[in-house]
């Protein structure tokens, strides 16, 4: 599969290696590449028991393991349309590149296009107040921002320009802070109700991010609460400033 680098682009299709050895890991065995390629390593067998490729009673252990060797297509719901089971004769790898040629296009893989549950408001920030932003950022000492990742059951913060190239300043002036307060509650969390009917009763922190186009600035598709400590977030708030 590795060759079929224009199927597997991020745009049509990507593909997600699962491993349960170890060593996989540890010698560099596996490794990832972009756009694409990615690789789990399941040595506990969360990801190999939810989506049946070992018993869900089994327990891990270093050798003689019931694994079942198989490809699973998932839509962009993470919905399983298609498993197929690898074959000794490789058979397997043409029937799932025939199978993944024939879907739609991601965005229209429901028959019509379905956008992303966005909401979108104008006029929340005045120009007057996005430009004392932007100048906040300019007049200030941006840091690198990274991103939560868990490891070893714990939530701990991570740098990697590959998946995210973007810098930040923190803003500490308590009258901003409540000024950009106010503006949200007034103009965004009434939307937020209206459209999600969810009650928003916090924020958690007030930045000014900079995406520069000097750097690359880009942030790769993610979510913002598959960790432990980020498990409470429910809405990402961004605001344009121009």
């Amino acid at each position: 599969m590795l060759n079929a680098a224009t199927l597997f682009d991020d745009d049509h299709a990507s593909f997600f290696g699962i491993s349960i050895d170890p060593a996989d890991e540890t010698l560099g065995r596996l490794k990832e590449r972009y756009p694409g390629y990615r690789y789990f390593f399941d040595a506990d067998l969360t990801i190999s028991r939810l989506y049946g490729a070992c018993p869900r009673s089994q327990q891990p252990v270093s050798t003689g393991i019931p694994y079942r060797r198989q490809w699973i297509v998932l839509d962009p719901a993470m919905r399983v349309v298609a498993r197929l089971p690898l074959r000794e004769d490789g058979s397997d790898h043409a029937e799932l590149l025939r199978r993944l040629k024939e879907l739609p296009p991601p965005s229209h893989h429901a028959g019509i296009e379905i956008p992303a549950p966005i909401l979108l408001l104008p006029n929340v920030f005045e120009p007057e107040l996005c430009q004392r932003l932007i100048d906040l950022y300019h007049a200030s000492q941006p840091e690198d921002s990274g991103f939560m990742r868990e490891q070893e059951g714990l939530t701990v913060a991570a740098i990697d320009h590959a998946h995210k190239q973007r810098r930040d300043v923190g803003i500490d002036d308590e009258a901003l802070i409540n000024t950009l307060k106010q503006r949200v509650i007034r103009r965004v969390v009434p939307e937020i109700r209206k459209a999600f009917q969810f009650n928003v009763t916090r924020m958690e922190r007030y930045i000014v991010a900079g995406y520069s186009e000097h750097h690359g600035g880009h942030f790769k598709p993610h979510r913002d609460n598959t960790t432990k400590g980020t498990a409470h977030r429910r809405f990402a708030l961004s605001m344009n400033l121009n």
